[in-house]
């Protein structure tokens, strides 16, 4: 990687984290915390997908052991 690649990744990463901030100060008062974390695992869900699909294939989803999600999904928000 060149270095300008790595500067223009670095701005890129200090742009998504510094809006993050207003952002989220702008929407913490109108969205319950629960919705605001459920559409931050999707979105990280769907940025790392293709990297796992591409790095371990669909051999390397644990979907029979699923199941373990949703009870600790459940009882998490009790």
């Amino acid at each position: 990687m060149s270095i300008s690649a790595a500067h223009a990744l670095a701005v890129l990463a200090m742009i998504f984290i510094s809006t993050t901030f207003s952002v989220g100060d702008l929407i913490a008062d109108t969205l319950p915390a629960s919705v605001l974390m459920a559409l931050r695992f999707s979105m990280a869900a769907l940025v790392f997908a293709p990297y796992t699909v591409w790095r371990y294939g669909f051999r390397g989803l644990a979907v029979p052991g699923l199941w373990r999600y949703g009870v600790l999904a459940i009882f998490s928000t009790a």
